[in-house]
């Protein structure tokens, strides 16, 4: 409140003696510095070196980075790295929210500004919810030595993987489920074989087993933004993946656009056709792009009207003139 009263004042001021506009901004800019280093004082005060003291564990412990790093971009895994009590809050945390971006480790955990409506799977087995999510090492207590240590999860799903088999589950009764923590709609199912979409794909599946059918997934590339896979089945197939599911990303197999299902209502999946393909993960939010075009419309539309109006004083002042 302080500060809007600031800025306000001096804007009012900078209007009502339009000769010291300069020295106004000045002052507005000097607020705005003041403000920000106010709201960050901790950080700025602190003589620890951020980085420094992200890398102590590791430095510490260097087998247990190179156990955690990733083999890029063919073999990305997730890795959690928080211990929890019965009501939800951390008792353990030995890496840094912020550690994962600055070592190339993909934690499970950190910051969260983000919270997706699918973010609770209902399934009761916590392991097989971890495992789909493709995390590979799960911190754990040693229950003979009591010490923290990162345990290998050797059932970890793949970051995508076949089923020849579907069931159809509306989203409505998914939603429910998860809301009221129901286990019974997704019970019984094996995730491995079989994919729960929320309406009828495209193409017919045989319902074969997976060992039944000659098939590969791999990833080339591995982005933020983007992810690239090469994959091949002999059969008609759904392609699952251990992403989230969130309708802003949009999938090409071949280049040319196809649906992304939700599949075990958090993750995607899309539709196989048999034999070999290139398959590309995008993120293309369709509000950034309106964003964009309506910045980009709009600094036009300012750059018209300032020469216009550059324009027409300019000529007023040659008329008064003459």
């Amino acid at each position: 409140v302080l500060f809007a009263l600031i800025v306000g004042a001096l804007a009012f001021a900078g209007l009502k003696a339009k000769s010291n506009s300069l020295l106004v901004a000045s002052l507005v800019i000097v607020a705005v510095f003041a403000d920000l280093y106010i709201a960050s004082a901790d950080f700025n005060k602190s003589d620890t070196d951020a980085t420094a003291m992200y890398r102590d564990f590791f430095q510490q412990n260097p087998d247990v980075k190179k156990m955690l790093t990733p083999n890029m971009p063919s073999d990305p895994f997730r890795v959690k790295m928080r211990l929890y009590d019965q009501n939800g809050r951390t008792i353990a945390r030995p890496l840094e929210d912020n550690q994962g971006m600055i070592d190339r480790i993909f934690l499970f955990e950190g910051y969260n500004p983000l919270l997706l409506s699918r973010m609770i799977i209902p399934i009761a087995n916590p392991d097989l919810s971890l495992s789909m999510k493709n995390i590979r090492y799960e911190l754990k207590i040693h229950p003979e030595e009591q010490q923290l240590y990162f345990a290998k999860n050797d059932s970890a799903f793949s970051p995508a993987w076949f089923v020849y088999n579907k069931k159809v589950i509306p989203t409505e009764t998914l939603i429910k489920a998860s809301e009221k923590n129901d286990f019974s709609v997704l019970a019984n199912i094996d995730f491995r074989n079989e994919v729960v979409i929320e309406k009828n794909n495209k193409i017919q599946l045989s319902g074969k087993q997976q060992s039944e059918v000659n098939h590969y997934a791999k990833v080339l590339k591995y982005e933020n933004n983007a992810i690239t896979y090469e994959a091949s089945s002999d059969e008609n197939a759904m392609l699952c993946f251990s992403e989230m599911y969130y309708p802003e990303w949009k999938a090409f197999i071949d280049g040319k656009e196809t649906e992304i299902y939700a599949a075990n209502y958090g993750f995607r999946a899309i539709d196989f056709p048999a034999g070999k393909h290139k398959i590309e993960m995008i993120y293309q939010p369709d509000a950034y792009e309106s964003g964009k075009a309506i910045s980009l419309l709009s600094l036009l539309a300012g750059i018209l009207i300032f020469a216009t109006s550059f324009l027409w004083e300019k000529s007023k002042l040659k008329k008064a003139m003459n």
